[in-house]
């Protein structure tokens, strides 16, 4: 099975993840449609942009403007993100594919397939959630804007398109880069909580290996010869053998967790802002409209998707922090009494390191939790109030 199969599938397709296997002319030409898909993507966020800056008359209408530039803006970070780390991408697909984090025995590869399943179906969800909000907002658009020649979202553009054919040409670019955009968005949300469930497994595949220091104790347990000082000295080396190879696995992961860190982290920070933005704009928005018109829907559909977004990022972070405190939990269920008093040491070191949480950050300010989704929420509250009271 393929690692992270629809994050990369998607990105794949619209051109921001070349395939490995290409070379030559082939290469080339998949270059060239990278290309082509970023300018599509940038120029509907620089022509936002600067529509937004020049005519915004006033707060509702700047708030309006701003929750929708500020997703296309954010998708073309990620874009950017992906392309400009792809060597550190690749290296951190190499480290799962290889030993030790590649799977070695049945229960090893149970546990991998139920986390690579995991992974799957959550991605799956939220890509068919994603794209119907989209698709919603799309035929709205189609439905309302098209019959009167209108955009489907507020831009400058240094041309007037009064004419048919200038219209159906911009309508379609907006069209094409927002799909593009959502679908940069839907990778991405689903790549990084990926990664972060990866490193989930490498800690339940590291508990279940070190299962196998007891099973050298059964061994020599059931000998007929009594641990004399020759079998004593044979059973250390064994454990050590075996706790130097679990050592080297578990810095693995915590190099792994680190490197996946590293390469996101900026891009989770403005994902973070831009949540916090959008869903303060959504609230202001949403007390101005009345409930029962589709705008109204369309808000509360946009800001559910930007929540979500989001919520997967503290999700998943939180369930690496509680799976790295297992791992220690885990060390000190083990049946310590038949270990030999070095692999005590060693498991006591392995502890210690645990202690120091497993943990994915944005922007290394903010750790990606459940209280972190908590403090988010009560900032955006806290900014909405501010805008209802100077409006």
């Amino acid at each position: 099975m393929r690692l992270l199969g629809i994050s990369f599938g998607i990105l794949e397709f619209f051109g921001f993840w070349r395939p490995t296997k290409l070379s030559g002319w082939k290469a080339n030409l998949y270059n060239f449609y990278t290309i082509i898909n970023l300018i599509i993507l940038y120029l509907l966020a620089l022509t936002q942009l600067i529509d937004l800056l020049q005519f915004s008359d006033n707060v509702e209408e700047f708030m309006n403007k701003a929750m929708i530039m500020m997703t296309i803006i954010n998708s073309c970070a990620k874009a950017g993100n992906i392309l400009q780390k792809r060597s550190e991408i690749l290296n951190l697909i190499k480290t799962l594919k290889t030993k030790p984090c590649l799977p070695r025995d049945k229960v090893d590869w149970i546990i991998q397939n139920k986390f690579d399943d995991d992974i799957k179906w959550s991605s799956l969800k939220y890509a068919i959630f994603t794209e119907v909000v989209v698709s919603g907002v799309i035929i709205s658009s189609l439905m309302k804007d098209a019959p009167q020649r209108q955009l489907a979202f507020e831009a400058w553009l240094p041309y007037n398109y009064d004419s048919e054919l200038l219209y159906w040409i911009t309508y379609i670019h907006q069209f094409i880069a927002s799909t593009i955009g959502s679908f940069v968005n839907i990778s991405y949300d689903t790549l990084i909580p990926g990664c972060m469930m990866q490193t989930c497994a490498q800690l339940e595949i590291f508990k279940h290996r070190l299962n196998d220091l007891s099973q050298v104790h059964n061994k020599f347990n059931h000998d007929e010869l009594s641990l004399s000082d020759a079998n004593y000295q044979k059973k250390i080396m064994i454990e050590q053998k075996i706790i130097s190879e679990n050592i080297k696995h578990h810095s693995l992961i915590l190099q792994f967790a680190e490197s996946a860190n590293s390469i996101f982290t900026y891009t989770i920070f403005f994902q973070y802002s831009v949540s916090s933005i959008v869903i303060c704009a959504s609230i202001y928005s949403l007390s101005n409209l009345n409930p029962s018109t589709p705008e109204f829907m369309s808000i509360v559909a946009y800001c559910v998707c930007m929540l979500t977004q989001i919520f997967m990022f503290c999700f998943y972070g939180n369930i690496v922090m509680d799976e790295n405190v297992n791992v220690c939990n885990s060390i000190y269920a083990m049946d310590w009494v038949t270990l030999s008093v070095p692999t005590k040491k060693s498991l006591l070191t392995i502890m210690t390191r645990t202690l120091k949480p497993v943990k994915f950050t944005s922007g290394h300010v903010v750790v990606l939790s459940l209280n972190s989704l908590n403090g988010l929420l009560k900032l955006s509250y806290s900014a909405y109030n501010v805008l209802k009271q100077t409006s």
